[in-house]
């Protein structure tokens, strides 16, 4: 494994803790998507993916771009 993977697994908390703390964010997506239906988002540093499966459900047209290969090979699979 590679140092910052194991980093952001000891300081930075679960997906799942992530995933919470990025709901704060939720309303102003929605209020992105409603003014501009057919936007597209972008996340770049998406790191091991949370932002991607948290907003997707609101914003299905967002793209992630890492340049750590292992979180981005992780956040690339399923999102629930």
């Amino acid at each position: 494994m590679d140092f910052y993977f194991e980093f952001e697994q000891k300081y930075r908390g679960s997906r799942e803790q992530i995933k919470s703390r990025l709901s704060a964010y939720l309303p102003f997506v929605q209020k992105c998507r409603s003014l501009y239906a057919d936007c597209k988002a972008l996340d770049l540093g998406c790191g091991r993916g949370e932002r991607l499966t948290k907003i997707r459900a609101a914003s299905p047209l967002l793209t992630g771009v890492s340049s750590a290969l292992p979180p981005a090979y992780r956040a690339s699979g399923p999102h629930p």
